[in-house]
């Protein structure tokens, strides 16, 4: 199945975000994006429906015959994305007993940066026999490590999926990505900031069939 290329490339760019930070944000929260992108030829005010699944895909290292991987957020990522779209008048329905309009997608993964910092210090003249020089030594730095997490929502569009043309239509694309802290609370709270800005920047995702 492919999808519009417009959002891959989106997708593509959100992922790229995450290796923007060099030398490590001072605040976690300094690090945090949000970005939206749509298909503006689909009518989102004329679907009702949608599912969301009960779990989140988490995108790991193919290489990695045993992946740790952490779902502590997944519930709280699935309950922003749910009560989100209820508030903008759209019913969920379980998929399995009626086709929706719109489909969730969710997906995460992360990626770790590990660097150093150096700081730099002079000493004092040395004089040795062929003339003095003044030599520029290391004096100390630290080691930075950070990992950034990256959110995906996806949204759907059921009905408009062709088999025969191998075509997933994404009709809208949420993303987050920021830095994560060992303050589980902090995360939690960014990401529902996250996905609540993701709505808030996305004015026409709203449910008025007529």
């Amino acid at each position: 199945m492919r999808t519009k290329n417009y959002l891959i490339y989106f997708s593509l760019g959100i992922l790229l975000l995450a290796s923007c930070y060099p030398k490590g944000p001072i605040y976690y929260s300094d690090s945090d994006l949000v970005a939206t992108n749509f298909d503006s030829a689909f009518e989102f005010e004329a679907a009702t429906t949608f599912s969301i699944p009960d779990s989140i895909v988490h995108i790991v290292d193919p290489d990695d015959n045993d992946p740790d991987i952490d779902r502590r957020y997944d519930q709280d990522i699935l309950n922003a994305i749910e009560m989100n779209l209820i508030a903008r008048g759209y019913v969920k329905v379980d998929i399995d007993t009626v086709v929706p309009d719109l489909a969730v997608k969710p997906a995460v993964w992360s990626t770790t940066t590990t660097g150093i910092i150096y700081d730099y210090g002079y000493w004092d003249w040395y004089y040795p026999p062929y003339g003095g020089y003044y030599p520029y030594y290391p004096w100390g730095g630290y080691v930075y490590d950070y990992t950034f997490g990256t959110l995906l929502i996806d949204l759907v569009d059921i009905k408009g999926i062709s088999i025969s043309e191998e075509l997933v239509p994404i009709v809208w694309t949420g993303a987050l990505n920021g830095a994560l802290s060992d303050n589980r609370e902090d995360v939690r709270k960014r990401i529902r900031n996250g996905i609540d800005q993701c709505f808030e920047q996305s004015p026409y995702l709203i449910s008025n069939p007529e």
